[in-house]
């Protein structure tokens, strides 16, 4: 029971995280977008943090099923908590991948109101295999299994404490 909870609280957290951590580079992203897409403040106010939040809450279902593996299979889970420095290094090189990508700029021809425009974009391919990697590594942040360990035994300890102090009464 208690091993259950602490999933759900780890699942629930590592949500949470993701989805911030993907509004805010997308924000981010938007803010430095000073050519196109919706014009002024009102878009960057209004329109861009719900299809922040649109794109953020999508990653995060694909990532969760990508990873759902992880998550269900106990020997895969254990290896995946023992070799807990793996998750931090996809999140460092999905995040490098990012910033990288706008610096590896590509030329596109947007459709603008006088017809079509030429401009310089980040490179599409690596700014999604960097965002596709971080939220997938975030998604899947899990403390080390040892840690793991001691806070179930712990939890159930002070879960099995709780109720005989409640039966006694």
């Amino acid at each position: 029971m208690v091993w259950k909870l602490v999933h759900i609280l780890m699942f629930a957290g590592q949500m949470v995280l993701t989805m911030l951590t993907l509004m805010v580079l997308y924000m981010t992203m938007a803010i430095f977008d000073t050519d196109g897409g919706i014009d002024g403040l009102a878009g960057l106010f209004f329109f861009h943090p719900v299809s922040a939040l649109l794109c953020a809450f999508v990653t995060v279902v694909i990532c969760t099923l990508a990873g759902l593996f992880i998550r269900l299979h106990p020997r895969v889970f254990r290896w995946w908590t023992r070799f807990f420095f793996l998750d931090p290094m996809l999140i460092v090189f999905g995040f490098i991948l990012v910033l990288l990508s706008a610096g590896f700029t590509e030329i596109r021809s947007i459709e603008g109101p006088e017809g079509p425009v030429a401009r310089e974009v980040p490179n599409a391919y690596m700014f999604l295999s960097g965002w596709f990697l971080l939220a997938f590594g975030l998604m899947h942040l899990f403390p080390p299994y040892v840690m793991l360990e001691w806070l179930t035994r712990t939890g159930e300890r002070v879960y099995t404490f709780v109720r005989k102090v409640k039966s006694a009464r």
